[in-house]
């Protein structure tokens, strides 16, 4: 109210001295032209001095807002930069992410063609070890295979990057043999599982730390070749950086340790099925069976072999070629009644990987020659009737299930055919 005040009154004093000077400038003599002026301009410092503070207070209050809008203008240009720092952060890691993913199924596009195109497994693997390592930046890969016989893991090839010296590791590695569960090669056998290295010097499972330390090698993984529940053999890369373990990488590694194995597993069935089929190719009636049931046995690994032809009438098998625990043995007849054989006959091919006594215990024959593994495969004649079976049984598991059925249902066939004849011939 009092600068409202002061504001009034200077402003009258300013009023009423232009008036005196503007309206009768003849009647107004200097002195009280002076006072006047004096007044008015006294009163205009007076207001200046009162205005002055609420200025100052306007201005301040201006800055103030200026000040915050400044403020709130450098945060949202700070978190648009955040933004565009975090976008770009994305879009690279993601870039890279799909970068490493078109990388790795070239990859496994690479493995599964030079599978495709190799005869045999030492004709694709220093290729496809090469492969791998160029392509995932490893200076080394190996690859071991499992001789199921000696039940040692055997070194089948390697490949070392030329950039650098890795002799002393591959002398070492050229003399070396696993077991089962024995370094990191025998512990992915065991456990059918991959397995990383970050440190390779003070790793235990790794017997080969001092040579691979000595050239370089810091860290490394290995992955089975497998083909179902089989491990076949054991794949291993190791690297002069020191990597840390990569979960991806390590499950497209199974992916092609499976590949290898069913390459692997391809291959064996062919070269066992073509091995027996000359061996077969000039045989006929008595002497084909009794060479189809030893070669059955003794490639599968099971107890018993056995071709037999069914007695519709009777209900029965009687069997053309026994081989039981490494020889041929008399022919014998039994019912189909409660056996395994009945839901072969006229079907299709049965498999009872273990365990057929409890599943089938009125079976005696079974009981008596402590059957517990179980395929068989029907045989029919050219019109589609059922002639009678080709089995294979073991008093432990069938150790190639795969081979087992494969070589069943070629050889089923061709026994068929030599049934029909024999059976012709004698009609």
């Amino acid at each position: 109210e009092e600068k409202l005040l002061n504001t009034t009154i200077a402003s009258n004093e300013l009023m009423n001295f232009i008036y005196q000077v503007s309206s009768t400038p003849e009647k107004l003599d200097p002195e009280t032209a002076l006072e006047l002026g004096n007044r008015a301009i006294a009163s205009q410092f007076m207001l200046m001095y009162s205005v002055n503070p609420v200025l100052d207070e306007l201005l301040q209050v201006r800055i103030q807002k200026f000040e915050q809008r400044k403020r709130q203008v450098q945060l949202f240009g700070f978190l648009v930069l955040l933004t565009l720092l975090g976008t770009l952060l994305a879009f690279s890691r993601n870039f890279s992410q799909r970068q490493r993913a078109v990388q790795r199924l070239s990859l496994q596009y690479s493995v599964t063609r030079a599978l495709s195109e190799a005869i045999t497994l030492d004709q694709a693997t220093p290729n496809m070890l090469q492969t791998i390592c160029k392509t995932l930046g490893w200076e080394w890969g190996e690859l071991w295979a499992i001789d199921s016989k000696t039940r040692v893991i055997h070194l089948v090839e390697y490949w070392a990057s030329p950039a650098h010296s890795l002799e002393e590791f591959a002398v070492a590695t050229q003399n070396t043999t696993f077991h089962l569960e024995h370094g990191l090669i025998g512990c992915v056998w065991n456990e059918r599982t991959s397995m990383w290295m970050s440190n390779l010097a003070d790793d235990p499972r790794f017997v080969r730390s001092p040579s691979a330390v000595a050239v370089g090698l810091r860290s490394g993984f290995a992955c089975p070749i497998q083909c179902g529940d089989q491990v076949l053999g054991v794949m291993a890369f190791f690297s002069r950086q020191k990597r840390s373990l990569d979960p991806d990488l390590l499950k497209m590694m199974d992916t092609i340790g499976n590949q290898i194995g069913q390459f692997i597993q391809r291959k064996h069935i062919e070269e066992t099925l073509q091995g027996i089929a000359t061996g077969l190719s000039s045989s006929t009636g008595e002497e084909f069976f009794n060479e189809l049931v030893q070669q059955l046995s003794l490639t599968l690994s099971v107890d018993y072999a056995l071709v037999g032809t069914l007695d519709p009438a009777q209900n029965t098998i009687t069997t053309v070629a026994v081989y039981a625990c490494n020889m041929l043995v008399n022919n014998f007849q039994y019912s189909l009644c409660d056996t395994p054989c009945s839901h072969v006959i006229g079907n299709q091919l049965c498999f009872y990987p273990a365990n057929v006594q409890q599943q089938f215990p009125e079976d005696h024959l079974l009981k008596e020659m402590d059957i517990s593994s179980y395929m068989g495969a029907p045989l029919f004649s050219s019109a589609g009737e059922p002639l009678g079976l080709l089995i294979v049984m073991g008093k432990t598991a069938i150790a190639d299930p795969k081979l087992a059925e494969s070589m069943l249902k070629i050889f089923a066939t061709r026994a068929a055919a030599e049934l029909e004849r024999q059976q012709t011939e004698t009609a």
